[in-house]
């Protein structure tokens, strides 16, 4: 279906996604911290 390929997508482009902007949040959040 459609519908379902674009949510499966766009969850799994976010899962993408937070796998690289979580360690450079925490990265960032570090650096401000020392």
């Amino acid at each position: 279906g459609g519908l379902f390929g674009k949510g499966a997508g766009f969850a799994l482009g976010m899962v993408f996604i937070g796998f690289i902007f979580w360690p450079i949040l925490a990265f960032s959040d570090a650096q401000y911290q020392a």
